[in-house]
C-alpha cells in the first residue's frame, strides 16, 4: 500500500508536522524523531480519524521487511511518549483492540510556506539532491542523528564505497530543522593540497578569505552561529581536517561538524561511528526471492541491476547466487552497484562466477586475511580488466580532472593517434552505463564525474602507464584554449550560461597552473592561463584565491617568447583592485601603475592606454586624491574620444562620476551617472574590467547625491535599488551597504534602520573580507554606540570604540558622522581641498567641537566663521543637505547673540525647500529651533 502523501503541513495541538521536509515542530522547537518513527507518525496524521490496522502500517513504516509483533507496539509507546500523551494515552493516538491504531486529535492542513513554520523548516543548505533511493541505512541514520546534536562532533568511518557519503547527506538533511544558520556539504574530494581543507569550507559557507586566513575569517564567522558542517572525504587531506574541524568546534560553540573519512581523524572531541556493511544472509540461509530481498545488500543489487538491464528481476534461483556474491564483496554498497551494472552483460552466474575468481587471484585462497578496502581495489581491477582497451585508456586519462568536466573536455584530454574524439565520447557513454562515470546535468551542459575511489584507481593506472605528464599537459592545453573562448564570448553570451559554461572548474584551472609552474619547461602555458583565468576570478569573487597565481605568473613572466606585455598588464592591473591578501603585494602600487604606464607606452594601442590609467584612476582614488582621479578620468575620456571607442567613453564617464562626487562636483556627478546609466547594459573588455558593475557603482553616486541635494526619500530608494543590483556581486554588494545604505540611513537618523543596515555588512565582510572595506561596518558600528551613548548622558567620546584604520575614505564619511572623531588628517584635506563632498559638513562639526570646549569671544568668532563657510561651501554645491544642518548651526549661533530675527530667517528659507524626508532628524532638528524662535 502507498501512502497518500500530502504538500500541506498539518497542525494538531502545539505541534506541526511538514511530511515534505520531514520535520516536526513543538511550538517553534524541533522534535528528534528517528526515520521510522517520522514516518509512523505521518502515516496516522494523514490518515486522522481513521483507524489503521496493524498489517498497514507495519507496510507503510517497513516495507519488504519482516517486523516483530512487537516492534510496531514498542514504537507507537515511544512516539505517544514524545508527543507528551496524557496519562490514558489516547490525547493523540488510540489502540483499537483487535482493529489497529488511530490518531483522535483533530487536525489542520496548513500550506507548506505558512509563515508560523517558515522560518523554521527552511533552513539553508548545499545539500545535493538525492537521485537514487537510500538502502538498508535507516538504522544507522537513526543512530546517528539522535548522536550528532549530543557528541557534536562525529566522524564516520569505513572502507571506500561503504556509502559514508550518502549516510551522511541522510542524517544531515534529517537534522535541517536543528541548525537556524544552516547546513553546509564540503566535498573535500576534489581538494588536491592541505592547506586548501579551510578553503573549501570557506567557498561551502560563502565567506570570502584568503588561503592564509580562511580558518581566523571562518572562526570569526561562526563564533555565534548555530551550523552543521559536513566534511566529505577527508582521508587525503586527514591532518588538514581534523585541525580545522578541532579549531571551528573550539571556536563556534553551537556548531557541529560531521565527518566521513576511511579512518578516524584521531582529532579532539571526536566520536567516530564505524559504518557497518549491509545486511547480508548468512551463508546457511536458504533464500528465495522474496526473503532474498529482505537483506539490503541484495535489495540495492536487485534495484541497480534493475536499472542497468530494463526487465531484470530476482528470481529463486539467483537468489543463492547473489547471497554469496553479496557475501565476497563483504556488503560495500559500491562494490555491489559496480558489480549490478554488469548484469546486462554478463548475468547474475557470469557475474558471480567472475567476481568469485578474480577475488580468489587477490586473496590468495585467504579470503578472511584481506581488510575490507581491498575488496573494493579488487572489483576496480575486475572492471577495469572488462573494459575494452580504448576504454580503460578514456577512464586513465579523464582522471587528471579534479572536478566535473563536459565530453568537449574529456575529448580534448583523452585523445590522440591512439583513440580519436569520436571514440573518447563513445567510451564515456560506455564508462557510464557501467557506473564507473557518473552524469549529471546543468541548465545546458551535461557533466561527468568519476566518483572518488574510482578516480584515484584510474589516476594509479595514469601513472603506471606514463602517461601522467602527457594526461596533464593537454588538460592545462584544454583549459586555456577554454578560457581564450570565454573572453571572446564574455560580450555577447548571457551571463547564467557563460558563469556555466566557463566558471564551473576552477580547481581544475588551479591544478593545471600548478602543474606548469612546477617546470620552466611549462611555466609559459602557466602565465597565459593564469592570465585568462581572470574573467571567471573576477566574475565569481576569487580575486584572493588567485593572487598566489599572479605573483608566481609575474615571477616567471620572462619565460614567455615572444614578450607580451598585454599579458603582464592584465596581471598587474589585478595587483590595483583593493582585495584581503596585501602580503601577495610584492611592489607598491606605485611601482604597478608606473610598469604598466610604460606597457602601454610600448604597446602603442589606446586601449592599452586606457586601461594603465584605469590602474592610475585606481589608485589615486583609493587614496582620496580626487583631483588627481579627475585629472587622469578626464584624459582618459580624451584618449576615448580620439580612439572612438564606446568602452573607454563609458568607463570614462563612470569614472568622472564617482571623482566628481567625491570632489564636491555633484551636478557633473549626477550628469556623468545618468549618462552611463541610459547606456544599454553590455560587459566591459577584460582591460576595463571592474568588481563593481557601472549599474552599482552609478546608482552608488546617485544616491548619495540626491540626499545631498535634498531629496531623502528618492535617495532612500536608489540606495534599495543599488543593494538590489549587488544582491548577486559580493563585492559590489560591500560597496552598496558601506558607501550607500548605511551612511544615508545614518545621515537621516534613522537608528533602526542604520543598525540593520550596519549588522548586515558586518555580517557581509565576515563572508567576504577585504583589507580595505572591511572597517567600513566596525566604523559605523562604533557611531551607533557612541549615539547609544549620548541618549544615556554619558561620556560620548568614541576613544576606545573606533576601529583604527588609514582609509582615509572611510575616515571622511565618519567625520559626518561623528564631530568626536574629526582628526586632523580630515580637517586638513578639506582645507587643502584634496576632498569635498563632505567639506561643508567637516567645516561645520569642526565648529560644533570648539563651541562644546568653550564659549568665550575667540571660540564663538571661530565657530561662526566655520558655520558661515561651510553655509557658502553647501550652497555652491548644491548639497542642501549641509545646507540645512550648517544655518541651523549657525541660527542657534545667532539666537544665543541676540540675533534671533536673523536666525529665524536664515533656518526657515533653508527648511522651507526640502519637500520630502521631513521627518528626517536634521528637518525636526531645524522645525524645533523655528519653533523655539516663534
Amino acid at each position: 500500500m502507498t501512502r497518500n502523501t500530502t504538500e500541506a503541513d498539518l497542525r494538531f495541538g502545539s505541534f506541526l508536522l511538514s511530511p515534505s521536509r520531514k520535520v516536526l515542530l513543538d511550538g517553534d522547537k524541533p522534535v528528534r524523531l528517528g526515520s521510522r518513527a517520522f514516518d509512523l507518525l505521518v502515516a496516522l496524521v494523514e490518515r486522522g480519524g481513521q483507524v489503521v490496522s496493524r498489517k498497514e502500517l507495519e507496510a507503510l513504516v517497513w516495507p519488504a521487511t519482516v517486523v516483530e509483533e512487537t516492534s510496531l507496539r514498542v514504537h507507537v509507546s515511544a512516539l505517544r511518549k514524545l508527543l507528551g500523551d496524557g496519562h490514558d494515552g489516547a490525547r493523540f493516538i488510540t489502540n483499537v483492540p483487535g482493529r489497529g491504531y488511530c490518531f483522535v486529535s483533530p487536525v489542520v492542513a496548513l500550506p507548506s510556506s505558512h509563515d508560523e513554520h517558515h522560518h523554521a523548516v527552511s533552513t539553508p543548505h548545499n545539500l545535493p539532491v538525492h537521485l537514487t533511493a537510500m538502502i538498508g541505512r535507516a538504522e544507522a541514520v537513526e543512530q546517528l542523528s539522535a548522536l550528532l546534536p549530543e557528541r557534536r562532533f562525529v566522524t564516520i568511518a569505513g572502507p571506500g564505497g561503504m556509502g559514508k557519503t550518502t549516510v551522511a547527506l541522510a542524517v544531515a538533511e534529517q537534522l535541517l530543522g536543528l541548525f537556524g544558520d544552516g547546513v553546509r556539504f564540503v566535498d573535500l574530494a576534489p581538494i588536491a593540497q592541505e592547506p586548501r581543507v579551510a578553503d573549501a569550507v570557506a567557498t561551502a559557507l560563502e565567506v570570502s578569505a584568503s588561503r592564509d586566513h580562511a580558518l581566523p575569517a571562518l572562526c570569526s564567522f561562526l563564533r555565534d552561529k548555530r551550523f552543521l558542517i559536513v566534511l566529505d572525504n577527508c582521508e587525503h587531506v586527514i591532518d588538514a581536517a581534523a585541525y580545522v574541524a578541532e579549531i571551528l568546534l573550539k571556536s563556534a560553540t553551537h556548531l557541529s561538524i560531521l565527518a566521513t573519512s576511511r579512518e578516524p581523524l584521531l582529532a579532539e572531541g571526536e566520536w567516530v561511528y564505524r559504518l557497518p556493511p549491509l545486511g547480508m544472509p548468512s551463508p546457511s540461509e536458504e533464500l528465495t526471492a522474496a526473503r532474498a530481498l529482505e537483506f539490503p545488500a541484495i535489495r540495492l543489487f536487485a534495484q541497480r541491476a534493475g536499472a542497468a538491464a530494463d526487465g531484470y528481476s530476482l528470481s529463486d534461483a539467483d537468489a543463492p547466487l547473489l547471497g554469496r556474491l553479496c557475501r565476497q564483496l563483504d556488503g560495500i554498497p559500491l562494490a555491489i552497484e559496480f558489480a549490478a551494472a554488469r548484469v546486462d552483460s554478463l548475468g547474475v552466474r557470469g557475474l558471480a562466477a567472475g567476481l568469485s575468481d578474480r577475488l580468489r587471484l587477490l586473496t590468495r585462497g585467504r579470503r578472511t586475511d584481506l581488510p575490507r578496502h581491498r575488496t573494493l581495489k579488487a572489483t576496480l581491477d575486475w572492471s577495469f580488466k572488462l573494459l575494452s582497451i580504448p576504454e580503460q585508456i578514456v577512464l586513465s586519462r579523464v582522471a587528471v580532472f579534479v572536478e566535473a568536466f563536459t565530453l568537449d573536455a574529456a575529448r580534448a584530454v583523452a585523445s590522440d593517434e591512439r583513440i580519436s574524439r569520436g571514440e573518447v565520447a563513445e567510451c564515456v557513454v560506455n564508462l557510464v552505463a557501467k557506473s564507473l562515470i557518473s552524469s549529471f546535468t546543468g541548465d545546458s551542459v551535461i557533466r561527468y564525474r568519476q566518483l572518488e575511489t574510482t578516480r584515484a584507481y584510474a589516476l594509479e593506472q595514469l601513472i603506471a602507464g606514463g602517461e601522467s605528464a602527457h594526461a596533464s599537459e593537454r588538460h592545462a592545453l584544454y583549459f586555456l584554449e577554454l578560457l581564450t573562448r570565454a573572453e571572446e564570448d564574455w560580450s555577447s553570451m548571457p551571463r547564467a550560461a557563460w558563469i556555466e559554461s566557463y566558471c564551473a572548474s576552477m580547481e581544475d584551472v588551479w591544478i593545471a597552473i600548478g602543474w606548469c609552474f612546477s617546470s620552466d619547461e611549462n611555466a609559459g602555458v602557466g602565465v597565459r592561463l593564469t592570465a585568462a583565468a581572470l574573467l571567471p576570478v573576477y566574475e565569481l569573487g576569487l580575486l584572493d584565491a588567485h593572487y598566489g597565481r599572479i605573483d608566481q605568473a609575474l615571477q616567471r613572466i620572462h619565460l614567455l617568447t615572444p614578450e607580451q606585455p598585454e599579458i603582464e598588464m592584465r596581471l598587474n592591473a589585478a595587483l590595483l583592485f583593493p582585495g584581503g591578501r596585501l602580503d601577495y603585494q610584492r611592489q607598491p602600487l606605485a611601482e604597478v601603475v608606473e610598469r604598466n604606464l610604460d606597457l602601454a607606452r610600448r604597446l602603442r594601442k589606446p586601449k592599452y592606454h586606457v586601461a594603465a590609467l584605469y590602474g592610475l584612476w585606481g589608485r589615486h582614488f583609493r587614496m582620496g586624491e580626487y583631483a588627481l582621479a579627475m585629472a587622469v578620468a578626464r584624459e582618459m575620456k580624451a584618449c576615448a574620444l580620439d580612439a572612438a571607442d564606446p568602452e573607454a567613453l563609458l568607463l570614462s564617464d563612470r569614472l568622472l562620476a564617482q571623482s566628481g562626487h567625491f570632489m564636491g562636483d555633484h551636478m557633473e556627478a549626477l550628469r556623468h551617472a545618468r549618462s552611463v546609466l541610459r547606456e544599454p547594459s553590455r560587459r566591459m573588455p577584460l582591460e576595463y574590467v571592474s568588481p563593481v558593475p557601472h549599474s552599482v557603482a552609478m546608482r552608488v553616486v546617485l544616491a548619495r547625491t540626491l540626499w545631498l541635494q535634498g531629496a531623502a526619500d528618492q535617495a532612500l530608494a536608489m540606495a534599495d535599488e543599488c543593494m538590489q543590483y549587488a544582491a548577486a556581486n559580493p563585492f559590489a554588494f560591500t560597496q552598496s551597504l558601506a558607501l550607500a545604505a548605511c551612511p544615508i540611513a545614518l545621515w537621516r537618523g534613522e537608528k533602526k534602520r542604520a543598525r540593520e543596515l550596519v549588522d548586515k555588512l558586518i555580517e557581509h565582510s565576515a563572508r567576504h573580507p577585504s583589507a580595505y572595506w572591511q572597517p567600513w561596518g566596525h566604523c559605523y558600528h562604533a557611531v551607533l554606540s557612541i549615539q547609544e551613548v549620548e541618549a544615556t548622558s554619558a561620556d560620548p567620546r568614541l576613544s576606545g570604540l573606533m576601529p583604527e584604520t588609514t582609509n582615509v575614505m572611510v575616515q571622511d564619511c565618519i567625520a559626518t558622522l561623528s564631530e568626536e572623531d574629526i582628526g586632523e588628517t580630515v580637517l586638513q584635506r578639506v582645507l587643502d581641498g584634496r576632498v569635498g563632498w563632505c567639506a561643508a559638513e567637516v567645516l561645520r562639526r569642526h565648529g560644533e567641537s570648539i563651541l562644546k570646549h568653550g564659549s568665550t569671544e575667540a571660540t564663538v568668532s571661530e565657530a561662526e566663521s566655520l558655520f558661515t563657510r561651510s553655509l557658502e561651501i553647501s550652497r555652491k554645491q548644491g548639497a542642501q543637505a549641509w545646507e540645512l544642518r550648517a544655518a541651523t548651526s549657525l541660527g542657534r549661533l545667532w539666537r544665543s547673540c541676540g540675533r534671533a530675527t536673523a536666525a529665524s530667517q536664515l533656518v526657515r528659507s533653508s527648511f522651507e525647500r526640502f519637500t520630502e524626508g521631513l521627518e528626517d532628524a536634521d528637518l525636526r532638528t531645524a522645525r524645533d529651533l523655528l519653533e523655539e524662535m516663534a
